[in-house]
């Protein structure tokens, strides 16, 4: 909601931006849990029963690592005092903010350049392998299915209440074209297709890098994970 404001308010900006960094520092916890997830997942396909055991010494390592992340991060702020207080900061900031400039003409306005953001970046990325490329793309994505989310639920929460804010929300809405429910169902797939081709790249990196493995295996694992990492690039470029 901070970033649907943000251009018509710079201080909604200032707030977007300090949240924004203030949760930054969490995103090599999350890579690092995600990679034995994906690495679970991975050891479900039928072609690598087999393997399992093989395999077992790089599960293993993802465990450790992952414990290592968090408890170099723990050391670093202990019990997440620090992350707490910027998320505290920042939350107060949010409530100062003068919420009654969050019209919904303002709004319409934020989830449009979300829209146009995704078209700027959707041909050059649909079709490209560039890693960096698609993770703008993933980003966008996700933020503005965010947000469309955040919006259904406010005017699901004020449907009852006959209230003509939400109503005139609608109406906005709808005339720039952004109540198209297959529309939006097919760019949420695609951030969700984008976020696993994401963890499954980080974890071929990973899985090419890693002297735990043996070659025979190695291959087997690279096979597997290029064989859906060409599923889900497809899955993006419908």
């Amino acid at each position: 909601m901070l970033a649907l404001i943000a251009r018509s308010d710079p201080t909604f900006a200032t707030v977007d931006a300090k949240l924004r960094r203030a949760t930054h520092s969490l995103s090599p916890l999350r890579d690092a849990a995600v990679a034995v997830e994906t690495f679970d997942r991975l050891m479900k396909r039928k072609a690598l029963h087999g393997s399992i055991k093989t395999a077992a010494p790089l599960r293993n390592d993802l465990a450790r690592r992952c414990d290592a992340v968090l408890a170099d991060f723990r050391q670093r702020d202990p019990d997440f005092a620090k992350l707490r207080n910027h998320l505290q900061r920042a939350g107060a900031a949010a409530k100062a903010l003068a919420w009654s400039r969050a019209s919904p003409r303002t709004i319409t306005r934020g989830l449009a350049h979300s829209r146009r953001r995704i078209a700027k970046i959707d041909e050059r990325a649909r079709h490209s392998n560039e890693r960096h490329l698609r993770h703008r793309w993933r980003r966008r994505l996700r933020r503005y299915n965010d947000q469309r989310v955040l919006i259904a639920e406010i005017l699901a929460l004020e449907s009852g209440n006959d209230r003509s804010d939400a109503v005139e929300l609608v109406q906005h809405l709808s005339r720039k074209g952004l109540q198209d429910t297959a529309t939006d169902k097919r760019l949420a797939t695609t951030a969700l297709a984008l976020g696993l081709e994401h963890d499954t790249r980080l974890m071929r990196q990973m899985v090419r890098k890693t002297p735990l493995l043996d070659d025979s295996v190695r291959a087997q694992l690279l096979s597997a994970l290029d064989h859906r990492l060409r599923k889900l690039h497809k899955r993006c470029e419908k």
